[in-house]
């Protein structure tokens, strides 16, 4: 991964619990936009995903001042991804995400 090569818009939505009648459903609410860049994972870093219980479908470079957190979400152009895993890089003054894909229906909550 490039250090400092963040070429892309992605949208980060935080998680929360709404819930209806006793039913919680998870939403998910728009935090900020950041620049950062998405790419395929290494062998490595899919290992990690494995050895933590997820799979590693992307990684993502962000800068170090994202609020993003684990259990979020991010929109790169309109495909989602969930958030697995935020580790900081701090000789670089980056986050890097390992992500998913999103395959079910999200909810977004955008006030």
């Amino acid at each position: 991964m490039s250090v400092g090569l963040r070429d892309q818009l992605i949208r980060i939505y935080a998680y929360t619990d709404v819930g209806v009648d006793g039913l919680m459903a998870s939403a998910y609410e728009y935090v900020e936009t950041q620049w950062g860049r998405i790419e395929p994972p290494s062998a490595r870093e899919e290992t990690h995903g494995e050895k933590a219980g997820f799979k590693v479908e992307g990684v993502v470079t962000l800068g170090w001042e994202a609020a993003v957190e684990e259990k979020s979400i991010i929109a790169v152009e309109n495909q989602y991804w969930h958030v697995h895993a935020v580790l900081p890089r701090r000789g670089v003054y980056e986050k890097q995400l390992y992500v998913s894909r999103v395959l079910d229906d999200v909810v977004v909550v955008t006030s």
